[in-house]
């Protein structure tokens, strides 16, 4: 069981660390990354765990909060 719960917190340790990457990358960008880089296809992962249903809840308000932070008006 001890081994189950370090695997829970290092995976939740990630998860963390990944959004903070994504904040930083959409605070310099203000979007998602287009091109096939490890960040985007985590951002994959996420919604696809989100919409089986299968994504914890505060990951997944962490994950709408990154969502909000994008400008979508902004133009280049």
């Amino acid at each position: 069981m001890l081994i189950v719960n370090e695997w829970h917190e290092k995976n939740d340790r990630n998860f963390i660390a990944f959004c903070d990457e994504l904040r930083a990358y959409v605070s310099e960008n203000y979007h998602f990354p287009n091109k096939h880089i490890r960040l985007l296809n985590k951002i994959k992962s996420v919604r696809r765990k989100n919409n089986r249903g299968t994504l914890e809840e505060w990951k997944l308000k962490m994950s709408l909060d990154m969502v909000e932070m994008r400008d979508m008006n902004e133009t280049y």
